[in-house]
């Protein structure tokens, strides 16, 4: 019997997944953003580095996705392509290559470095949404214009910055997908023969609801008197971590 994947790459498609910060700071140890839940259950695995490290199934597929696709004509990024990204000249094929190498540990350059992991990087850039004070200005249509002829594409999908609704921007040529909210329109981008077309999902997200299961703090517990300190320590590790991460830093675990 044929797998529904193989069914999907028989008939010329494919599931691609691109790296945006979330996951990198998962993979670097950052667990500032994740939900303490998730937390305690990495504790549970053995923590953060031995439940993502490179040997394991999920942390060694996670190093080999990449940050940035071209599709045909269009780039699907997590965040977007800044002017200065696209000015250094990387490929895409050279951005992938610079996250993997990154995650190995080997040496990259400068610029390499802020193209995939800095704050005006492929994961962290809001700039086709709006400025950041010292960092980028707001990008004009000659700034997307210029990005998409640096890579030969007509439009950039990007996630990372909430919208109501699947949004095109800058002419079309920009269009914002994330979203991930429970007030958010349903939708799902679509592009059929080579047109994006906006698909309603008639679901329900529910993201606020969660089936918690909780007790109080018993003081004559020890269990829960080393389940606080880890807690404690654990804010202190997230509180002397550079936000978003310094261009300098690397991966945790040797990888």
């Amino acid at each position: 019997m044929q797998s529904p994947l193989s069914n999907l790459q028989r008939a010329g498609g494919a599931v691609h997944l691109v790296l945006g910060n979330h996951e990198q700071y998962m993979l670097q140890g950052n667990l500032s953003r994740a939900h303490r839940e998730h937390i305690y259950a990495l504790e549970q695995l053995g923590g953060q580095v031995a439940a993502f490290a490179p040997d394991t199934v999920l942390g060694h597929w996670l190093r080999q996705q990449p940050v940035v696709i071209q599709a045909g004509d269009v780039l699907v990024t997590h965040a977007g392509i800044s002017p200065d990204v696209a000015a250094v000249g990387l490929s895409v094929t050279q951005l992938n290559a610079a996250m993997r190498r990154y995650w190995r540990g080997e040496s990259a350059s400068t610029a390499e470095l802020e193209a995939v992991i800095g704050r005006a990087g492929v994961s962290q850039y809001r700039g086709y949404f709006q400025s950041h004070d010292g960092l980028y200005d707001q990008a004009a249509d000659k700034d997307v214009a210029a990005v998409l002829t640096r890579f030969g594409a007509r439009a950039v999908v990007v996630g990372h910055t909430q919208v109501e609704r699947i949004t095109h921007l800058y002419g079309g040529r920009v269009v914002a997908v994330n979203v991930n909210s429970d007030g958010a329109a349903s939708q799902a981008l679509l592009f059929d023969q080579g047109v994006a077309r906006v698909i309603p999902l008639q679901t329900r997200r529910n993201l606020g609801a969660r089936d918690v299961r909780s007790r109080s703090l018993r003081l004559a517990e020890s269990e829960d008197w080393r389940t606080l300190g880890r807690f404690l320590q654990r804010d202190y590790e997230l509180s002397q971590l550079p936000f978003p991460y310094a261009a300098n830093t690397r991966p945790l675990s040797g990888n």
